[in-house]
């Protein structure tokens, strides 16, 4: 009775998504299973403020417009970036690989054949030095149990990839990220998702002397970094 009663209740917390096999995001349906974190409807306010960004950049005559995504999971940021820019080039990376062929089979699915795919051990190390990107967006774990943001569960969570959803600190993925960005000499800007941790925490991991800003939102964050490179 007892294993009964515990096997009904890990069906309630399991995500609605990985049962129907799909997800919602943006408008499109994307395939999604236990491969990939769930994409949270919040973050369709990073995707917004990136095509926002992107339809507001001047570009020389012939120049595509290129992207980064870090940690793109099921691919739902570069494929919804990719239909809007469908002349941009774009680099979507993750450390898992079952995640990336997950990605994917979405972006078939989506005829998105400007993303190119690439496994990455360490966020942008992997990238060439010849690629420079007007644009990198990333959707990085940040969380921690007072962070959660307030369309999943704890108890959802449990059934995704762990190592999408937590690190050992806070935002150290992010500014590690921002360290290989300031490596590379990339002259671009950072847009990351930071969901409901505090502007003076964000601050922490901003160097001195670089522009940024905090965008909230109501139960959310973006948050932008500028970097010019070093001739």
């Amino acid at each position: 009775m007892m294993m009964e009663a515990t096997g009904k209740l890990k069906k309630l917390s399991y995500p609605d998504a990985y049962l129907v096999g799909h997800v919602d995001f943006m408008g499109i349906e994307l395939i999604i299973d236990p491969r990939a974190y769930v994409p949270n409807p919040e973050t369709e306010s990073l995707c917004t403020s990136a095509i926002k960004y992107l339809d507001g950049s001047l570009l020389p005559e012939g120049q595509k417009r290129r992207i980064v995504d870090v940690g793109t999971g099921c691919g739902n940021i570069a494929i919804i970036l990719s239909k809007n820019f469908p002349d941009s080039e774009i680099i979507a990376v993750d450390i898992v690989k079952s995640t990336l062929q997950l990605a994917m089979e979405n972006a078939v699915k989506h005829g998105c054949g400007n993303i190119n795919f690439w496994p990455a051990d360490n966020l942008v190390t992997s990238i060439s030095g010849g690629f420079s990107p007007h644009l990198v967006v990333a959707n990085l774990p940040y969380g921690s149990g007072g962070y959660i943001l307030g369309s999943t569960s704890i108890a959802e969570l449990s059934h995704m990839p762990q190592i999408a959803i937590f690190t050992e600190g806070l935002l150290d993925a992010y500014e590690e990220l921002i360290k290989q960005i300031i490596e590379k000499n990339w002259e671009t800007v950072l847009m990351f998702e930071t969901g409901l941790v505090p502007k003076n925490i964000v601050e922490k991991i901003i160097p001195t002397g670089f522009k940024w800003e905090y965008h909230p939102y109501p139960g959310y964050s973006v948050t932008e970094v500028w970097f010019k490179s070093k001739k």
